[in-house]
């Protein structure tokens, strides 16, 4: 659950394009992660990533209030989508390397 505009005393609209902006920064801590080898936590980021749009999408007479809102979901889209890409290639690269040093392992003996 995310918090309402109310409890962080931030207007409605301002409220909402920033929830859009996060997915964003969300997407620098996935980068992060990756780099330090953290799988798990770019994965719980990506699903925070997911939530917070699945959100957005579900507040339809907001996209006729918000001026912007419907450019700043698509481009969240593109974002969540690149970011799960992202951290497919490093699940598989891991597991790839793995198995390398396993059979790596496996030829020294």
């Amino acid at each position: 659950r995310f918090a309402t505009p109310k409890e962080v005393n931030v207007p409605s609209v301002d409220y909402v394009l920033g929830l859009a902006d996060v997915i964003g920064e969300y997407r620098r801590f996935v980068l992060d992660a990756l780099r330090e080898g953290d799988i798990k936590k770019s994965e719980k980021c990506l699903r925070i990533m997911d939530e917070i749009y699945v959100e957005l999408m579900a507040m339809d007479e907001a996209y006729m209030l918000v001026p912007g809102l419907r450019r700043k979901c698509d481009i969240a889209r593109k974002i969540i989508e690149t970011t799960r890409g992202d951290i497919t290639q490093e699940v598989r690269r891991s597991e790839l390397e793995r198995q390398l040093k396993k059979l790596e392992k496996l030829a020294r003996t």
